[in-house]
C-alpha cells in the first residue's frame, strides 16, 4: 500500500512539472499558478481516495477478525469486500471452521448434542442476573432418567447412549426458543425457562414427561425400550433468586419424585414457618446412589417375606402364581407401559390375594353351593375349587 501511494505521487509530481512548465510558456505566470494549484489538488485528492480505500479495506478485515472472535461466521458478502486483500479469503474462511469447532467442542456435550455443564451454569447466572435486574420470574427443571443404571448394566453403555440421546433430541425439539436445556451429568438435565413462573414450568415439563413416555429406544436383543423420568421444578422472582440455591431445591424435589414412585413431576415449596427454610446438607450423587438402592433393597425384601407368608396357603386362598406374573408383564410389556409400572405390576399379580390373610378362616372354609350341581346340595369351597 505504502510503495502505491509513493509510486502515484512521483508520476503524479512529474506529470505536474511537465504541466508547469508548459502553461508557463504558452499562458503566462498567472495562468501557470492556477493550473499549477489545480494539479496539486487533483494529487492530494487521488491519493486520499487510494488511502481511503485501503482503509475501507483494512476495517472490513478488522471487523471480519472481531466478528470470528466473537463466534460468528464471516460470510461470503463480508469477504467480498476485502478488495485485494480477498486473498485472503481461503484462511479467514478456514480460520472460521477452526473456531467454531473449537467453541462448539467447549460449549456442547459431545453425546447428546446439548449444552454442557459449564455452559448451562453460565447461562443459568445470566438469567438470574437478568431477572434480578428487572424483576422478572424465572424457574428451572431437573429431570433425570429413571432405572438408568438398569439399563446400562442390561443392555450396555452403547444402548444407554442411545437413550440419552434421544432424550435430550425430545427435550431440544419440544421447548420453547427462549428456553434452555443442557446435560448437568450422568442421566441428568436441566432445562432453564426465563420469563416462567412455577406453575407454567410445570405444564411445560409435564408435557415433556408425556412425550418421554412414548419415545421407544431400540435396545439391539428385539425389544424396544420405554423411557421416563422423575422432575423437580423450582423457581422465583427478582432479587429473590440464587443459582445454587435453585439447582438444590430443584434437585431436592427431583428425588422426592424418585424416592416415591418415579416418573412424576414435583415442585419444591418452603414449609410456612416465619420464611424459613428447613436446614439440610447437601446430598452427593454417591449417596444418592446408594439410597436408592437401600431403597430397592427394602423393596425386594418386603416382596419377598410377603410371598412367604402367602406361599404356604392352599392355592384357593391366593397362593403366588408365577404364571399370572409372566402373563401380566407379558401383557404390559406389549402396551409398552414403563419399566417402573411393569414391575408394579408384576408384584401386584403376585400378591394379589394378599388381603385374604386378615379373612378369618371359617369364612374361608365357609361351605357352599357346588356349580356342577346347579345349586341343588351343598359342598366345600376347597372341593368346587378343585
Amino acid at each position: 500500500m505504502a510503495f502505491t501511494t509513493r509510486a502515484l505521487g512521483l508520476i503524479s509530481l512529474g506529470t505536474m512539472t511537465g504541466i508547469a512548465i508548459t502553461a508557463w510558456s504558452l499562458i503566462g505566470p498567472e495562468a501557470t499558478a492556477l493550473v499549477t494549484g489545480a494539479s496539486v489538488a487533483g494529487l492530494v485528492g487521488g491519493v486520499t481516495a487510494l488511502r481511503l480505500r485501503h482503509r475501507n479495506h483494512v476495517l472490513t478485515l478488522q471487523s471480519t477478525m472481531a466478528a470470528l472472535t466473537a463466534g460468528k461466521a464471516a460470510g461470503p458478502s463480508t469477504l467480498q469486500h476485502l478488495g485485494h486483500l480477498k486473498v485472503m479469503g481461503p484462511q479467514i474462511e478456514h480460520l472460521t471452521e477452526a473456531l467454531q469447532s473449537a467453541r462448539e467442542a467447549a460449549t456442547t456435550d459431545r453425546l447428546t448434542r446439548v449444552a454442557n455443564r459449564p455452559t448451562l451454569l453460565a447461562q443459568l447466572f445470566q438469567e438470574v442476573e437478568r431477572a434480578a435486574r428487572y424483576g422478572r420470574p424465572l424457574t428451572i427443571a431437573f429431570m433425570d432418567l429413571d432405572h438408568f443404571k438398569v439399563v446400562n448394566d442390561t443392555y450396555g453403555h452403547s444402548v444407554g447412549d442411545s437413550v440419552l440421546r434421544a432424550v435430550a433430541e425430545v427435550f431440544r425439539t419440544n421447548t420453547r426458543d427462549s428456553d434452555f436445556i443442557g446435560r448437568y451429568g450422568g442421566e441428568e438435565f436441566v432445562l432453564i425457562l426465563p420469563e416462567t413462573s412455577v406453575d407454567e414450568a410445570t405444564n411445560v415439563v409435564e408435557k415433556l414427561r408425556h412425550l418421554i413416555l412414548k419415545l421407544r429406544v431400540p435396545s439391539g436383543s428385539g425389544d424396544d425400550l420405554a423411557v421416563s423420568i422423575s422432575i423437580g421444578v423450582a423457581g422465583g422472582h427478582g432479587s429473590l433468586l440464587r443459582v445454587d440455591e435453585m439447582l438444590r431445591d430443584a434437585d431436592a424435589a427431583m428425588y422426592s419424585a424418585k424416592s416415591l414412585g418415579r416418573n412424576q413431576t414435583y415442585v419444591f415449596a418452603e414449609v410456612d414457618d416465619e420464611s424459613a427454610r428447613i436446614p439440610r446438607s447437601p446430598i452427593s450423587k454417591e449417596a444418592r446412589t446408594r439410597a436408592a438402592e437401600v431403597g430397592d433393597l427394602g423393596r425386594q425384601a418386603a416382596e419377598a417375606a410377603l410371598s412367604a407368608i402367602v406361599a404356604p396357603m392352599p392355592h384357593y386362598r391366593g397362593k403366588p402364581s408365577s404364571l399370572i406374573a409372566a402373563i401380566a408383564v407379558r401383557m404390559a410389556k406389549h402396551l409398552d407401559l414403563p419399566i417402573q409400572e411393569i414391575e408394579r405390576i408384576r408384584v401386584a399379580s403376585l400378591l394379589h390375594d394378599i388381603g385374604k390373610l386378615g379373612v378369618p378362616a371359617q369364612i374361608l372354609e365357609k361351605p357352599g353351593p357346588c356349580p356342577q350341581t346347579n345349586g341343588s346340595r351343598w359342598c366345600n369351597i376347597r372341593a368346587s375349587a378343585r
